[in-house]
């Protein structure tokens, strides 16, 4: 019995194909590694929070407070990582190529702080030192998490130009 529908073999990918499939496999990458960075901050951040105004031993309370706040963080950092994940990916795909990576370097912390640091200031909207030394931990997290998203960057566009220079070769 034969096939209606033979499979055809694939044609070659030429340069031209592979940068465009390099830079929406750029994008989707920024996207979701600002989703687990978010999130595993977020909730490192919402457990620094709950120890800093925890005190007193209460192993209830201690536990509640610490579910709560992972989920709480989690939520946050969920939503700080499609925001900053949703731009960074939008940059990647639509910036030209020479200066994306100067853009990036740029855009990766200061979106970041933008949406996670701000908003909690204006939330609580006055700064005491308990807020200062929040979103002075929140910062760190941030900026520690906008180093590790650019160092993944930096590794998959070289892992992606060695790919479309294999395909200028042959």
């Amino acid at each position: 019995m034969q096939c209606k529908h033979p499979i055809r073999p694939s044609p070659v990918p030429t340069p031209e194909a592979t940068e465009r499939e390099a830079r929406g496999a750029i994008a989707a990458a920024l996207w979701v590694d600002s989703l687990s960075f978010g999130v595993l901050f977020g909730t490192v951040g919402a457990f620094g929070l709950v120890a800093g105004y925890t005190t007193g031993f209460n192993p209830g309370w201690l536990v509640f407070a610490l579910l709560g706040s992972t989920v709480f963080g989690g939520g946050y950092g969920f939503l700080v990582g499609q925001i900053v994940g949703l731009t960074l990916a939008v940059i990647a795909t639509y910036v030209p190529r020479r200066s994306r990576t100067r853009v990036l370097r740029t855009a990766i912390p200061f979106v970041g702080l933008l949406v996670s640091v701000v908003p909690v200031i204006l939330f609580v909207g006055h700064i005491t030192a308990q807020v200062a030394r929040f979103t002075a931990f929140d910062a760190a997290l941030t900026l520690t998490g906008s180093a590790l998203i650019y160092r993944r960057y930096r590794r998959l566009v070289a892992r992606w130009e060695r790919v479309i220079e294999a395909h200028r070769v042959h």
